[in-house]
């Protein structure tokens, strides 16, 4: 982390609305005299809304924290009034503006994206290897955000994506070695700070290495102490260390850190791990405890609640309607009033809290000035795209030399359902073949799902080369077997555009490439590949202790 840190700069007093650190305990503790038990309850709680919802919310249950999903999206301009509405009647109201919170990942995680072009993933970061790009996505999103009037990003996540059978993290990973996941995450987080957005690292103690959704149940990670410390804690620790201003809780179970109680529930792991044992001085908040079946099967939303606090958590994410929200509040304060979590414990919560809000300037009306028009901004995210792009395409095997493919060689695409793109430059839908034809003489494009697809092995003679498009094939069942069938054909290029984990369950190719996305400029950045035009400069970011 020396590197980073002398590459980056301490920019954190840079961009902050910095309060001298003893006004700033005096501030803060006279808002704690100042806000009522209902006040302080509302404080710890983040919950989604239908915009009829926000003035109730603020001004009946005293809410001081709001989650942004599409459904909440119309179009560009609607976004920033509905923003500008929750944080003026929030600061109007309760003297303090709330957090405005959205899941702005890039990749396959993006609630924006009817407004903006999507940004490359983390995967497709760390398969390019540079803390200098992993910083201007950061910077780039938290523009954005900023823009909009969103304060608070739950991003990036820092999850060392161990398990290929994982169904939820994936290509949301920056990859499989946690020194990277390390660097990169504090990279990004360090572009949203310079953006003046607040950033929430996720799902601690890490989400990586299970094979459940903890949307649908309840997952396990089997992981020993001493591999948890070495694995799936490194970019925790690391970005705790150098000042990660909020941590989002998983709905893991880890057993070797607490056999009885998911990580969202745990004492242990919250309290003794986090805060003593790693040293976390920020705000704690947990993933949706509203209607993620990790939890709701196990426990009613209010009770949850409680038990996330006594756990050690700070702010309470609530997706679900607003009777579990009257609900939750109601029996957060019986839980005061009989004495099960003290005012005391509250009040630990709210200076946290408070911190981090005056650090942000929640406390004063925000600056209404637009910085960029929405056509900057995306023609922003176009040109990084196409530099991640051509530094990640990777070369994870080429042991028969079957690229580059010269332009008068005919050649077979086969691909996996997906035959269009978006193109940036005329935002329109293209079929791929309007792409490949700007490169290749004589091509054919087969769908492996077509009618079509069970002439394959007939065909192969009547092509120089066959170029396979693989989104985790080895999970589609035509997919996988044609895999199977020709990893060792000389003439055969495999194309990862998801996990490249093809070698590690088919087994290894003779020639195989990852993209890591299946986006216009991903998708040239490869033809330039191809045919010989450039050289993949990417890593496998998934090739760590395989």
């Amino acid at each position: 982390m020396i590197t980073i840190l002398s590459i980056m700069g301490n920019v954190f007093s840079t961009i902050q609305n910095k309060v001298e650190p003893q006004l700033m305990k005096t501030i803060i503790e006279e808002e704690i005299q100042r806000l009522t038990l209902e006040e302080k309850i509302g404080q710890m709680l983040m919950v989604s809304f239908n915009d009829n919802q926000i003035e109730e919310y603020i001004s009946t249950h005293k809410i001081g924290g709001f989650i942004i999903f599409t459904h909440n999206i119309k179009d560009y301009p609607s976004i920033g009034s509905l923003t500008e509405k929750i944080y003026s009647t929030g600061l109007d109201t309760l003297g303090i503006a709330p957090f405005i919170g959205i899941d702005q990942e890039g990749g396959t995680v993006s609630r924006l994206e009817d407004l903006f072009y999507p940004i490359v993933g983390n995967m497709t970061l760390g398969a390019a290897n540079s803390q200098g790009l992993a910083k201007e996505q950061g910077k780039i999103i938290g523009c954005i955000l900023k823009e909009i009037g969103v304060n608070l990003n739950f991003a990036p996540v820092v999850d060392v994506n161990s398990d290929y059978r994982n169904p939820v993290i994936g290509l949301r990973s920056f990859g499989n070695n946690p020194e990277a996941v390390s660097t990169m995450g504090q990279a990004f987080v360090f572009g949203q700070r310079e953006a003046g957005v607040i950033s929430a690292i996720k799902h601690f103690p890490g989400h990586g290495n299970v094979d459940v959704d903890s949307h649908y149940g309840l997952p396990i990670n089997p992981r020993e102490w001493e591999e948890i410390e070495a694995t799936d804690l490194v970019p925790f620790k690391e970005l705790a260390a150098n000042g990660i201003e909020m941590i989002m809780t998983a709905h893991i179970k880890a057993p070797n850190i607490d056999p009885n109680y998911p990580a969202t529930l745990s004492k242990k792991t919250l309290t003794d791990l986090l805060r003593q044992e790693l040293s976390y001085e920020g705000v704690i908040i947990t993933d949706d405890i509203g209607s993620m079946k990790a939890i709701t099967t196990q426990y009613p939303t209010e009770e949850a609640a409680i038990k996330a606090i006594e756990a050690g958590v700070d702010i309470v994410l609530i997706v679900a309607d607003g009777n579990k929200v009257e609900k939750t509040i109601a029996s957060l304060r019986k839980a005061v009033e009989s004495g099960r979590l003290t005012e005391e414990r509250i009040n630990q919560s709210l200076r946290r809290i408070l911190k981090l809000k005056l650090n942000y300037g929640l406390f004063k009306p925000r600056g209404q000035e637009s910085l960029y028009k929405q056509e900057d901004l995306n023609n922003k995210i176009i040109a990084h795209n196409e530099k991640v792009y051509r530094e990640a395409i990777t070369t994870i095997s080429n042991t028969l030399g079957a690229f580059p493919i010269e332009e008068d060689q005919k050649v077979l695409f086969i691909t996996q359902g997906k035959n269009h793109y978006l193109n940036p430059l005329t935002k329109t839908s293209e079929g791929l073949d309007k792409l490949i034809g700007q490169y290749y003489n004589s091509f054919d494009i087969i769908d492996i799902n077509s009618k079509n697809s069970s002439n394959i092995q007939k065909i192969l003679k009547d092509y120089e080369r066959i170029v396979i498009f693989s989104q985790r094939g080895y999970q589609h069942r035509l997919m996988s077997q044609l895999l199977k069938d020709f990893k060792d054909h000389p003439e055969v290029v495999l194309v990862s555009v998801a996990e490249p984990y093809e070698a590690l369950t088919i087994g290894k190719f003779s020639s195989h490439l990852g993209v890591y996305g299946w986006q216009w400029e991903g998708l040239k950045a490869l033809m330039e590949v191809l045919i010989g035009n450039t050289y993949p400069k990417g890593i496998n970011p998934v090739s760590h202790n395989q």
